[in-house]
């Protein structure tokens, strides 16, 4: 089992779905460019799965029922955005939120 780093680009703001090996572990969000990026630990012979990450600036609200894991936060000045990954299907009603705006399995 090879594991490498792989960068994924992020939308500025809304949705990005992106095709990643099963399993990816996210590293980082970082500005690259004034585009947002994103690096992830992968294993390239695993196959590949859609995930869905959100971006949103500062201030912007969002649906309650909406389930997000906090990736980081990104600044391209004089912007700040904040990346998420959201959780829909099965994987949605298997997650709660948790004050600390993570989600957390329920038990």
């Amino acid at each position: 089992m090879t594991h490498q780093i792989w960068k994924f680009p992020i939308s500025i703001e809304g949705e990005t779905v992106l095709l990643m090996p099963d399993g990816a572990e996210t590293l980082t969000v970082q500005a690259q460019y004034s585009k947002i990026a994103m690096w992830a630990v992968v294993d390239p012979s695993k196959p590949k799965v859609e995930r869905t990450f959100i971006s949103m600036m500062t201030g912007v609200p969002w649906e309650e029922d909406l389930y997000i894991r906090y990736i980081g936060t990104v600044q391209i000045s004089p912007l700040v955005f904040h990346v998420f990954e959201k959780y829909t299907g099965a994987l949605a009603t298997e997650y709660q939120w948790a004050p600390d705006i993570k989600l957390r399995k329920v038990d």
